[in-house]
């Protein structure tokens, strides 16, 4: 494919040298800083420099519906890399962005399918992004919707991994008010938080993440503002109207 990669950026880039010591201790997992949401063990196959990213602040201003985003150690790690353009660095890591293809449902398959748990009567099925504990990499998980009986319940977002392990989501309407955890799976003391973005929110619970659409939750989009008539700034304003003089004795 053609390298699309600003010629400019890479030489300036390619002035701040990193010794190979310091290049190995990027590549390991613990090395990479709190600023960047690194999911995966390589990319784009395990065990390659460069990490897939998830959304965080440091990196908000570069994600885009249709954009994925991808940090390398060096960055000629983003330059070996056979697609996509620099955009920026993040603590002295190089940040890449991939565009791609639109997708029509592409985060929810058929409602026709079976849900994740046998015997639930769930009111949507379908399949979601997810990158979890015991299953490196990204993939889909078969995800369905339950909803708790009587008033104030929450809707639950039951998901199973491609390893069969299972997580919980909760939300309140779009808010995403919690996660089932337990010590057996060492989750109960995993940090639970998510960004609301393009119709999609992406949920970050300990090593796991979850990209779940507003309309697989049944959320309607907001309304489109109405459209206001253009102006002219330069045409004149009209004249206010003259003033009221009233005039002792007279009604």
């Amino acid at each position: 494919m053609t390298r699309l990669f600003p010629i400019l950026g890479l030489l300036a880039l390619a002035g701040c040298g990193v010794s190979d010591e310091d290049r190995i201790d990027r590549l390991n997992p613990a090395g990479w800083p709190d600023s960047l949401a690194v999911i995966g063990e390589g990319f784009p196959d395990a065990g390659d420099p460069c990490r897939q990213l998830g959304n965080t602040d440091a990196i908000s201003r570069y994600a885009g519906e249709l954009i994925d985003l991808v940090g390398c150690p060096t960055v000629q790690d983003a330059n070996a890399l056979e697609q996509g353009r620099i955009v920026g660095d993040v603590d002295g890591y190089t940040i890449v962005a991939l565009d791609r293809e639109p997708e029509e449902d592409a985060d929810v398959e058929d409602e026709g399918e079976v849900g994740p748990m046998e015997g639930v009567a769930y009111g949507n099925v379908g399949s979601i992004y997810c990158e979890g504990r015991g299953y490196g990499g990204s993939s889909r998980c078969q995800a369905g919707i339950r909803s708790e009986p009587g008033p104030g319940g929450v809707t639950m977002i039951d998901i199973v991994f491609p390893n069969g392990n299972r997580r919980t989501l909760m939300f309140d309407g779009a808010k995403l008010v919690d996660a089932d955890s337990s010590e057996e799976d060492g989750s109960a003391g995993w940090d639970i938080s998510v960004r609301r973005q393009n119709g999609r929110q992406y949920v970050s619970h300990g090593p796991e993440r979850f990209i779940i659409l507003d309309s697989f939750l049944g959320i309607e989009p907001p309304p489109a503002p109405t459209p206001q008539p253009d102006t002219d700034p330069l045409a004149p304003l009209e004249p206010p109207p003259p003033p009221v003089i009233q005039i002792e004795g007279v009604q």
